[in-house]
Formats: C-alpha cells, structure tokens, sequence
C-alpha cells in the first residue's frame, strides 16, 4: 500500500518516468505517513485514440465520486 498507477500517451522517457517516480514516492511517503519501501508505481501506456474509451469513461466519468482533481478537456 499504497500502489498508485498512471495513465498516459506514449510520450514519457525512462528518465521521466524516472522522476515522477522519486517525486510521487517522496510526496506520497511524506504525506501518507509510510515508508517508501511500500509503495508501488506503475505506468500505463494508453493510445490517444483509445483514451475515452480506456481512460475517460470508465476511470473518470464512471468514478466520478472519487476523483480529486477533474480534468478540464
């Protein structure tokens, strides 16, 4: 706990990736109260073509009720 997984175009490097990896780890360490060695990151690929499909309706408008941060798009 916690696993935390990230959608988005293919567009990111290994070195971006890499960042948002230690900078996520650090925020979510510091502010959830856990050691880093419990949680989890992954990186999910999505096309931009299937984006609504995948993404939009089932994670955002489906789970509305849990979102903490609307998209504006």
């Amino acid at each position: 706990m916690p696993h935390i997984i990230i959608k988005h175009f293919p567009s990111s490097s290994k070195e971006q990736r890499d960042k948002i990896t230690l900078d996520i780890i650090q925020t979510i360490s510091r502010n959830l109260n856990c050691s880093e060695n419990v949680i989890s990151i992954s990186f999910e690929e999505i096309e931009k073509e299937n984006w609504f499909k995948e993404v939009y309706k089932p994670e955002i408008i489906e789970k509305k009720n849990l979102l903490h941060k609307q998209p504006n798009y």
